[in-house]
């Protein structure tokens, strides 16, 4: 495990995230409400250190559905004032529908 996390590290930066996966996390961090703009940048670093763990060239759509529960669902409204911070089924259905 720790090589593969050494060899994640020293490649992530060969990792391509594209104009339209950037989109992408903007776009799912805006359907699901998240506070600030801060969700779609953590949403785009988690997901390009997924592909580069999982020793991918690009950031798919796929990474980016994998990583948003981990980091939305703690950046939504009723999340960042003191509230639930459980991924929902409605959370889930929505992200299918944005994702495909």
């Amino acid at each position: 495990m720790r090589e593969r996390l050494d060899r994640a590290r020293d490649g992530i930066q060969d990792v391509r995230l594209s104009e339209d996966i950037a989109k992408l996390c903007a776009d799912v961090a805006t359907r699901l409400r998240a506070v600030g703009h801060r969700g779609e940048v953590v949403t785009a670093w988690a997901a390009r250190a997924l592909a580069a763990f999982e020793e991918a060239d690009a950031v798919t759509a796929d990474h980016v559905r994998r990583v948003v529960p981990l980091s939305l669902r703690h950046r939504r409204p009723e999340a960042a004032h003191g509230g639930p911070v459980e991924w929902t089924a409605e959370e889930s259905e929505l992200l299918d529908g944005l994702l495909g």
